[in-house]
């Protein structure tokens, strides 16, 4: 009968700290993949909520309500003037 090689007390090591290593990698991986799931996505729900400047990370300025476009943008007038200091 022939019997396994003989391991050495490294080799033993290595093996129980690949082990744990694993383990903790797959925790790893879950604790990322929940957290993920868990964090609720910035949607353009509303359009009035700018919660920063420039309304996003991406300083887009955007409002999708507005009446402004690029083809009237041209016929815009000014709708009063404030006059500022002493006459």
């Amino acid at each position: 009968m022939a019997h396994p090689p003989a391991r050495s007390a490294n080799s033993a090591q290595v093996d129980l700290l690949g082990g744990a290593m694993r383990r903790w990698t797959c925790l790893g991986s879950f604790v990322v993949v929940a957290t993920l799931a868990l964090i609720r996505p910035a949607v353009a729900d509303d359009e009035d909520n700018w919660p920063m400047y420039g309304k996003n990370l991406q300083h887009t300025f955007a409002n999708m309500g507005s009446r402004v476009t690029p083809n009237n943008v041209g016929t815009l007038q000014a709708a009063g003037l404030m006059r500022r200091g002493m006459r």
